[in-house]
Parts: structure tokens; sequence; C-alpha cells
């Protein structure tokens, strides 16, 4: 059962750029810092109403406080709260970020530009062996999408593998990691991160990202 939202904040920045500087990525969680003197304990749940002072957008994310910082005097810290973002949560918060970056809102975290696709594949997370559809990719990661998939856990390490022959002779999967997971587009699925060395992972994928996106 989802953990009720208990607490409504505005969270209000002065431009765009001044929110991707309150953001950070470790370990695959994203989190916002998030200015208020507001008496919010760690733990929890928060609705944030994130506004601009550059923009007439509004997002709106629910999240978890996991730490605050109050005033201190004489140091010249802004007082406010660390909020980290869960799936399917974090999607929208990367979605976000996009906005606030000038980038289309599909980009999300992807550091590199994504290619929409329909490659049938296998998804190995321990003894298990689910099939699944990449649906989009880039070099450095994935979204694959199955009825199949229970909903997998930040940070949880499996193995890609795609139809004989797609990742060519010898090679056969790409180890990855999961970002996040939910919905993108009306699928479900996970989104990942290739985590092996980029120049096995680059010279394997660049035939299938040169070609044109498969519907």
């Amino acid at each position: 059962m989802a953990t009720p939202v208990q607490v409504v904040l505005r969270a209000h920045y002065p431009t765009k750029r001044v929110l991707l500087a309150s953001c950070r990525t470790a370990g695959g969680g994203l989190s916002l810092f998030v200015p208020t003197t507001s008496d919010v304990p760690a733990g929890t749940a928060v609705r944030l109403q994130v506004s601009f002072g550059d923009a007439k957008d509004q997002f709106e994310l629910e999240g978890m406080v996991t730490w605050r910082r109050v005033q201190a005097r004489g140091l010249g810290l802004e007082p406010g709260l660390g909020v980290e973002f869960a799936p399917p949560e974090k999607y929208r918060a990367a979605q976000m970020l996009a906005f606030c970056a000038g980038r289309p809102l599909a980009a999300g975290t992807a550091t590199e530009r994504r290619i929409p696709a329909k490659l049938p594949c296998w998804v190995r997370v321990g003894p298990h062996r689910i099939a699944g559809f990449i649906r989009d990719l880039s070099s450095t990661g994935a979204f694959v999408s199955s009825p199949g998939f229970a909903r997998l856990s930040q940070g949880t390490e499996l193995f890609i593998q795609l139809s004989t022959g797609w990742l060519g002779f010898g090679v056969r999967q790409l180890k990855a990691r999961v970002v996040w997971s939910g919905q993108k587009n009306g699928r479900f699925g996970f989104g990942a991160r290739f985590i092996e060395d980029s120049t096995r992972t680059k010279p394997v994928l660049r035939r299938y990202l040169a070609t044109k996106p498969q519907r």
C-alpha cells in the first residue's frame, strides 16, 4: 500500500537553472533540495508543488523527506529539506529536469538521445528469465517493457539479452542496473543503465542506433 501524502509543500525556484543545481543523483537515486523553513521531519511523505520565477509551467510530485537543514546562523546555508523520489515518481521528476534543461520531456534522465524501438529481448534477473521488448534505446541505457515484469527495485542488476544474432557473433547479453520502474508512454516496464565498459557496449549497439527507429 502506498504511503499516504501527509504534507503539501510549495517549492519555488527563481530560475529553472537553480532547480537543476538543487538536484542530486547518487547510487541510482534522485533527490531535490527544497528551500523552506517548514518544520517537516525526515520520513514524512510530501507532495511538492514546484514553480519557477522564469517560467509559467508547474510540476507536482510526491516524495519522501530524507533530511532537514535548519537555519544556520553565520554559515550562510539556506534552510530546507532533502526530498527523494521513488519509482514511478522518479520518472516524473526526471521529466521536470528535462524541462529545466531545455530537453524534450521524454528524455528524462537519459544522458544520450534515445531512439524509439520495438526490439524483442529477454531479461535475466537472478534465476528468472522474462521476455520483453526494448521500447527505446541509447548507447548508455534502455527502456524495457513487458506485462510479465513485476515491479523491479531501483538498483537491481540484471542482464538484457536480445534475440539470437542481435548483438552479433560472440556477444549475447549486456549487464544493466534498474534506474526506475513504472509506466512510460502507456507501457509498464523499467528504465535501465548499462554498467559495463562503454568500449564494449557502444560498438555492439552502434548499428542499431543508426538504423531507422522501429514502431
